[in-house]
């Protein structure tokens, strides 16, 4: 078993977010705890990867137009990889 590398927690984290999410789906739906998921949180922010909405008092988070495009193009590259 391996460990997954930022880039794949970052794309884990995006494909979970398709449909807006609260930081607790994110934790365990990706296996990490706050701590972590706070740092990927402020990097897709920063990237425009992810968006952060306040729907019925309660903070979702989304992937934008830009993280989808981040897991596609993430994908077509490990699909050109062989192991």
């Amino acid at each position: 078993m391996s460990r997954r590398g930022k880039l794949e927690i970052t794309k884990d984290i995006l494909e979970l977010c398709r449909t807006p999410v609260k930081k607790t789906t994110i934790v365990y739906g990706c296996n990490l705890n706050f701590k972590i998921v706070k740092k990927y949180l402020e990097s897709c922010f920063h990237n425009g990867w992810l968006v952060e909405e306040k729907i019925d008092r309660r903070n979702l988070y989304t992937t934008t137009e830009l993280g989808k495009d981040f897991i596609n193009k993430f994908n077509q590259f490990v699909s050109t990889i062989q192991f």
